[in-house]
């Protein structure tokens, strides 16, 4: 009889941040509420909270998901959020210049303050305004390369790459997890060998001054 695998329960933390009326708190929608668009949503004021379930790699991820505010008053409450994140979701709307001209100064901000293996994600949204977009896909590409952080575009409206922005991040995430876990149990089967080459010395060097 073959035994069923025990699914794994893995709580992960996601911070959401970007300029205000990027689309953050849409995108959040969109991917937590069924794929359902929201056309009139309120800016949001500090911070917002959504939760959503992913099953993946015969483990379920129970993602805490962070939307902050935008606006330059909130970001001290907003550096709070990061610490002991696991990943971190930049977004800029691909119609809107300053929005991505500020990406670096929220990958600066998430440095300082993030965990040092944090994933990042930059999130490129409302690529379904084309006549208004003014931002190209490779100037997104490009930025992110320069970072070191993961990139993709997406349309809160259209739904086009939400699910898979989502999961990308957390594949990443959980790549990032198991890789230091293996690296923990080698270090450690290393040192046990190192502790029985050193005991079988000792009783070694017992036996010759007896």
């Amino acid at each position: 009889m073959n035994e069923i695998p025990v699914r794994e329960n893995i709580t992960l933390k996601v911070v959401v941040v970007g300029n205000s009326s990027v689309g953050k708190t849409s995108i959040l929608y969109r991917y937590t509420q069924g794929g359902i668009f929201h056309t009139e949503i309120d800016s949001t004021i500090g911070i917002d909270y959504r939760e959503r379930s992913l099953k993946l790699q015969n483990k379920t991820f129970q993602l805490q998901i962070w939307d902050t505010a935008g606006q330059e008053r909130f970001k001290t409450i907003t550096r709070s959020y990061y610490r002991n994140s696991d990943g971190i979701i930049v977004v800029y709307d691909v119609s809107s210049r300053d929005s991505f001209i500020k990406v670096r100064e929220w990958v600066e901000s998430v440095t300082e303050s993030a965990p040092e293996n944090v994933v990042m994600l930059l999130i490129g949204n409302k690529i379904d305004l084309t006549n208004k977009r003014c931002v190209t896909l490779e100037e997104g590409q490009d930025l992110a390369k320069k970072l070191g952080i993961k990139f993709i575009e997406t349309s809160a409206k259209t739904g086009v790459n939400i699910e898979m922005g989502f999961e990308f991040l957390v594949k990443t995430i959980n790549n990032q997890k198991e890789s230091k876990k293996t690296k923990k149990k080698k270090n450690k089967k290393k040192n046990n060998k190192k502790i029985m080459i050193t005991s079988e010395q000792e009783i070694g060097n017992h036996k010759n001054c007896c």
